[in-house]
């Protein structure tokens, strides 16, 4: 054989070789595929979850800006948004003398029957009204579940309850006679402080009218027990926390320097909004301003506000001209420095204006 024979069959024998090696390898990267398939499936099943929703949701939570609310006064309903779409619904415990409403899609309070579910509006957050004609001191239990959209029942629920305050009844129940006062209006910029407040509530014995013949002199009548409510102002810690927070309270107009809550608001009305801001924390607050993008437009931008002491509460009413009718937006921010949270200094809502 000579060399280029020899040289040939090398070639050949090393083809043979590589052939075989390039079988074998696709052989054993087929195996791996098949043993990976499951889990690149699975991982590209997660990714489509993350990306459309449809992943496991974050626990369903529901609390109200205020755990106390006095009888009649407006405050905010606010819950944990989960990824999937549907509906929040809104239910109550069915107590005497207590009705609830809520803000529905109009702007308008609208009363909810106790006991069925009432699907909320806004994102995440809302607004609601309790009447109690009954109880001083009452506690409302509520129920927040969602509802997957197309699904007739909750996939997640969470259970809270507000402790609802009626200081024109006295302790033990209603008197008979007593009459709802009107709503307090406040000035511009009003701030006020949670009142010192002493109740003391005496009820008389019935006049007795049977006809006593007995000569025994009749026991003196046990007098009814005294109660007294004292509600103290908190001190402000010099090593607490400040933290300021937006309630919005409504739209309405302005009539000299009273406001009158209206679900929509005329044109040809001097129109009002109302917020209030509340410091929640145990440290009075440094100086604070607000800003407001008004319905009409326009921004306004307030003069620097005193600090605010713990559970202290600045009612604040601004006025301005409408234009032009149709479906208008407003929001207002709270800016001040060392706040302990800043996802509560703000309030965003619409309403509609009309001829």
């Amino acid at each position: 054989m000579n060399g280029d024979q020899k040289k040939d069959s090398a070639i050949k024998t090393l083809a043979i070789i590589g052939f075989t090696a390039m079988i074998v390898f696709g052989v054993w990267l087929a195996v791996q595929v098949v043993q990976l398939a499951p889990t690149a499936f699975t991982s590209l099943a997660s990714l489509a979850d993350d990306v459309y929703g449809t992943g496991k949701n974050s626990e369903l939570t529901v609390v109200t800006s205020k755990s106390v609310v006095n009888n009649d006064e407006t405050f905010d309903l606010r819950w944990t948004e989960l990824s999937a779409d549907g509906n929040y619904q809104f239910s109550y415990t069915c107590t005497d003398g207590v009705s609830v409403r809520a803000r529905n899609t109009a702007g308008a309070m609208e009363t909810i029957a106790c006991e069925q579910p009432y699907t909320l509006s806004g994102n995440g957050m809302t607004q609601m009204e309790v009447t109690s004609d009954a109880q001083r001191f009452i506690d409302i239990n509520y129920t927040l579940a969602f509802v997957p959209e197309g699904e007739t029942d909750s996939r997640s629920t969470d259970i809270n309850k507000v402790t609802i305050v009626n200081a024109a009844i006295p302790q033990g129940g209603l008197v008979a006679g007593v009459n709802d006062e009107d709503e307090d209006t406040t000035d511009v910029s009003e701030t006020t402080e949670d009142v010192t407040e002493t109740d003391n509530v005496t009820e008389s014995e019935p006049e007795d009218t049977e006809v006593v013949t007995d000569t025994t002199p009749a026991p003196a009548p046990t007098p009814e027990p005294e109660y007294v409510f004292t509600y103290e102002l908190p001190e402000s810690d010099p090593n607490g926390y400040t933290d300021l927070d937006v309630d919005y309270l409504g739209v309405g107009h302005l009539e000299g320097e009273m406001f009158v809550p209206r679900a929509t608001i005329d044109n040809d009305a001097q129109g009002a909004l109302r917020f209030s801001v509340t410091n929640i924390g145990t440290k009075t607050s440094e100086d604070w301003t607000y800003e407001v993008e008004m319905p009409n437009g326009s921004t306004y931008e307030s003069p620097r506000q005193e600090g605010l002491k713990p559970q202290e509460t600045a009612t604040i009413i601004l006025g301005f001209s409408v234009v032009e009718t149709g479906f208008k937006s407003f929001s207002g921010e709270v800016e001040v420095d060392n706040d302990r949270s800043n996802a509560n200094n703000r309030f965003a809502w619409s309403v509609t204006v009309t001829n």
